[in-house]
């Protein structure tokens, strides 16, 4: 092992250790919870997306109730739309949702 991945693999245990003792909970309980994919939002860029691939995309993903072209993507979703074209000619947005809030 390699000096920087030992020293993060220090780090990530330190981490661990210290989420443990401020959610009073044991250390594969700790770690179980650092390692639970987040949520990704993503906005669809009305003005440059076609309706038709707009409908396309909100049957693909969830939509949020509050937010009509926000949708939820999930971590193995999120890494394909990095990649995609969607993203990459700005019909999509990887955004967090609260940026949305006015």
């Amino acid at each position: 092992m390699s000096k920087q991945a030992s020293k993060r693999q220090q780090k990530k245990q330190l981490l661990v250790e210290r989420t443990a003792r401020a959610l009073s909970v044991a250390q594969d309980e700790a770690e179980r919870l650092l390692s639970i994919t987040r949520e990704q939002s993503v906005r669809v860029n009305s003005l440059l997306l076609p309706s038709d691939d707009k409908a396309a995309i909100k049957e693909t993903y969830r939509t949020f109730a509050w937010y009509s072209d926000g949708l939820h993507v999930d971590g193995e979703q999120l890494e394909a739309l990095k990649s995609s074209s969607l993203v990459s000619e700005g019909e999509l947005y990887i955004q967090n949702a609260a940026s949305w809030i006015p």
